[in-house]
């Protein structure tokens, strides 16, 4: 059972060892960072292709298959590159988690609804409920959205080789920081990084979707994902020694 005292016998024992927290934290930040791209992506994709295009759920769903179809195929391709290829070894762990985040990026970039190449988004159609809906979004009449097929394809590219290839170089990053010791406590703190953003990240989003849009949701994680990709290029000389 656990208890205060027990609680922070524990937290004294974790001060206490001979950690390089400066990397310890600033891999529990992007476990967060990369944390929450997944999840505006599991939130919202189908609610964007109902109410930013209009597609009926039959298209939606077939789209929506044939795309993490995509995905799995890029994944088992990431992963077998990693097995028989030896991937780890060719490339370092710190950069390949760089370009996992520069495609994470990627994604609020070019597919964000720029006005001059995007198109405004479908009306609400009252029949089939599909569409923006003025009364539900108030910026229906205002937005845009990018070509279907260009979000279609970097949610591939993001979730088939992106998600993959920054999670296992971080993890592998993050276990050589922490050394030969008991790691079951510090991997259970990056779990907790990566819960909080489970669990919080669904209602940031849907709440910025709802009241202000697709363009703004973009944008607003497009400069977090930013800043998570300027914080690992400063630290790329300190994280050599883990990759």
């Amino acid at each position: 059972m656990m208890t205060f005292a027990g609680l922070k016998s524990r937290i004294e024992k974790i001060s206490k060892m001979n950690l390089n927290w400066r990397i310890v934290v600033l891999c529990w930040l992007q476990k967060m960072n990369a944390t929450l791209s997944i999840v505006t992506l599991t939130t919202l994709t189908s609610i964007i292709f109902m109410t930013n295009y209009g597609w009926s759920r039959p298209k939606t769903v077939l789209a929506m298959s044939v795309t993490m179809g995509a995905v799995g195929f890029l994944a088992v391709g990431i992963t077998g590159l990693y097995f028989f290829c030896k991937l780890g070894n060719v490339l370092r762990q710190r950069i390949a988690f760089l370009i996992g985040v520069l495609i994470f990026l990627s994604m609020y970039i070019f597919a964000y609804p720029w006005k001059a190449i995007s198109s405004p988004v479908a009306p609400y159609n009252i029949t089939e409920d599909l569409g923006c809906d003025p009364t539900v979004y108030t910026w229906c009449d205002t937005s845009y959205v990018p070509a279907a097929p260009i979000l279609l394809i970097v949610i591939a590219l993001v979730m088939g080789i992106g998600i993959p290839l920054s999670m296992v170089a971080l993890d592998a990053i993050y276990s050589k920081c922490l050394g030969p010791i008991n790691q079951s406590v510090m991997q259970g703190a990056m779990i907790v990084a990566e819960d909080v953003i489970l669990i919080l990240g669904p209602i940031y989003t849907s709440g910025i979707y709802t009241y202000f849009g697709f363009d703004t949701l973009w944008a607003w994680n497009g400069v977090i994902v930013a800043v998570g990709a300027l914080l690992w290029i400063v630290h790329l000389r300190r994280l050599e020694p883990y990759s």
